[in-house]
């Protein structure tokens, strides 16, 4: 008896993958609110303090690249992202994005709409975002999606390789977006993208504080 003590003290785990989703806004991780599995794995992680779910071997036996999905609250589009295992260490932060139950500021400026494939398909996980700026966001498991329209309108002007930076005078120090010598562009343009997918574009006429519906989905 003594002996099979000894063994199973003397049994070593090592770290499989950690995962650690995210909200993209705030950099806040969600902690156990979002679960998350891994295609074809049973094996249920452990939620560290941190926020990480961690998949441990063993039990857990990977390849070296994984289809991991998070399940977050409903105010938040639901991902599936492909890992690489074989990364040191063998760690992943998800970032979530809103959905079209999320909550947002009064006045804030929005855009929602609808991402497809085939004309009629449902397309998740896409990016959309705004022209020469780093506004973007996904799309839900639906192909929906909203994004938050900040600083479009801001009449800051530089060279095309400038960075973004942030205003230390503000308050509450945001974002201004550097555009290309031109300046902004009158009528921002929305793009919608999917690695296995084309790239399409949309002429976006908004104003500060509107709540835009695209009457037709974005098709790729």
């Amino acid at each position: 008896m003594a002996d099979h003590f000894q063994s199973v003290s003397e049994r070593t785990v090592e770290l499989a993958l950690a995962v650690n989703p995210y909200d993209e806004r705030t950099g806040t991780p969600l902690r156990g609110a979002a679960p998350v599995s891994i295609d074809a794995v049973a094996d249920a992680p452990r939620l560290n303090p941190s926020g990480y779910w961690l998949f441990l071997s063993p039990p857990t036996a990977l390849g070296a690249s994984v289809s991991v999905t998070v399940e977050p609250p409903p105010q938040y589009a639901g991902r599936t992202v492909t890992v690489d295992t074989t990364q040191s260490p063998p760690a992943e932060r998800i970032p979530l994005y809103p959905s079209t139950a999320a909550s947002f500021p009064p006045g804030a400026t929005l855009v929602q709409g609808r991402v497809t494939h085939g004309g009629a398909d449902p397309l998740p996980d896409a990016t959309v975002g705004i022209e020469h700026t780093d506004l973007l966001t996904r799309t839900d498991t639906d192909g929906t999606f909203v994004l938050e329209i900040r600083g479009v309108a801001t009449k800051e002007f530089a060279g095309a390789d400038d960075p973004l930076r942030v205003d230390p005078s503000s308050a509450n120090p945001t974002r201004i977006q550097v555009y290309p010598d031109t300046g902004p562009p009158a009528t921002p343009t929305l793009v919608a993208d999917h690695p296995d997918h084309s790239t399409a574009t949309r002429s976006l006429p908004i104003d500060e504080g509107d709540h835009e519906r695209l009457p037709t989905p974005i098709d790729l």
